[in-house]
């Protein structure tokens, strides 16, 4: 559900970009007449002719051509694409794409996130300290919430600990938002290497501390 308002925040955020409220009003009516044809038009025919999956050939130009179509619109290419990946249907087939995305488009993505990277701002005393903030007030943010929560709810001690180191994994989607934003020129340099070495700090130290965690609630 945190995904799915996460995309369309970030999809408001790109309609909004670089325009006025014309403009806006133009990108939000496409977009949605993109989705409708892409739901109730694309995915059944592809049902129909595909029941055990589309082939990786046929899944790459729809997904492609998608994104194309998002970016002439005015709207990022990552929006068609996407729009492409939910209108698949599942089969057989899938396995082929996810292993194609996985190791080809996953690595082809961090490195483009770390070429757009300049961490020399970073090394003076502002840069630290901007990113030891950033990373603290997104860390006592996340684990706060959670754990209030979790303890009002009845949760154990160890219990919401551990389901707030969870949530304070960032995934993929954080990862993306950073990078449209930064594309769009939302985001300076040095904010952007700050979100992202939080990004992958939080989601390393994840596990670690789980696994700590556990340890200590099976010595208790």
């Amino acid at each position: 559900m945190v995904d799915v308002l996460a995309w369309i925040g970030l999809g408001g955020v790109v309609a909004t970009a670089g325009g006025g409220l014309e403009q806006f009003a133009v990108r939000t009516g496409l977009g949605v007449l993109f989705g409708c044809v892409m739901a109730f038009g694309v995915r059944p025919i592809i049902a129909r002719a595909c029941p055990d999956g589309m082939p990786v050939a046929g899944m790459s130009v729809l997904a492609l051509g998608c994104a194309a179509f998002t970016e002439l619109i005015g709207l990022h290419a990552i929006f068609g694409a996407l729009a492409a990946g939910l209108v698949m249907p599942r089969g057989v087939a899938l396995d082929g794409i996810e292993g194609f995305t996985t190791h080809i488009g996953l690595p082809a993505f961090f490195a483009d996130l770390g070429l757009h990277i300049d961490l020399r701002p970073l090394l003076g005393a502002g840069g630290v300290a901007m990113t030891a903030s950033v990373i603290g007030f997104a860390v006592a943010g996340k684990v706060g919430a959670t754990v209030v929560t979790a303890l009002l709810q009845g949760c154990d001690r160890a219990s919401a600990f551990a389901l707030a180191a969870m949530m304070n994994c960032r995934g993929l989607t954080e990862l993306v938002v950073l990078s449209v934003g930064r594309s769009l020129g939302l985001i300076s340099t040095e904010f952007y290497g700050a979100l992202v070495v939080m990004a992958l700090c939080t989601s390393a130290a994840t596990g670690p501390i789980l696994r700590r965690l556990a340890r200590a609630s099976n010595r208790s």
